[in-house]
């Protein structure tokens, strides 16, 4: 369920049942997202009326959501790959192809953060259709770990020992 609070009345307004699951929520373009990872739905609820307006399917989990510049972008390692999503149709109309399972993004130049190494595309990426990472204009930086989060902060990379006691992260 996404549940709604008047933190002014310290009470709860609203409830609405959006599916098996809720990993990521965030407000934008007048609806409040969430992504359904047991249903492989991204949905669209009303922030008016509290009603489910829309559900995309997917290809799995998204590993991250970034809604900005009038688009929804998600990271979506079992594709692998990123999915650009309009917000009023429902439509992927970008899909970008990577060889590893994207972990993170942030809108500006689009940087995408992998498992030991950070990404970022230089180039308009809007509308561009299904392409691969590599056909892009881009720039990478190695970091030992998985990139947690760039939105904005300091990219977090978190070094994570081998669990067969080797020497590679």
């Amino acid at each position: 369920t996404l549940t709604k609070y008047d933190i002014c009345a310290a009470e709860c307004v609203a409830t609405t049942e959006v599916g098996h699951s809720a990993q990521y929520v965030d407000v934008a373009f007048g609806w409040v997202w969430v992504t359904d990872c047991k249903a492989g739905q991204l949905i669209r609820v009303d922030v008016t009326t509290n009603e489910v307006t829309g559900r995309v399917n997917i290809p799995g989990c998204p590993s991250d959501m970034v809604l900005a510049q009038e688009t929804i972008w998600l990271a979506l390692p079992d594709l692998p790959g990123l999915m650009e999503i309009d917000p009023i149709t429902g439509e992927a109309v970008s899909t970008i192809l990577t060889d590893d399972a994207p972990m993170s993004m942030g809108i500006g130049s689009m940087w995408i953060g992998f498992y030991g190494y950070i990404m970022w595309i230089l180039e308009d990426i809007s509308r561009i259709g299904e392409v691969l990472l590599m056909d892009l204009n881009y720039e990478s930086k190695s970091v030992e770990g998985k990139v947690n989060t760039i939105g904005g902060d300091p990219v977090i990379g978190e070094f994570l020992s081998d669990p067969a006691g080797g020497d590679e992260p």
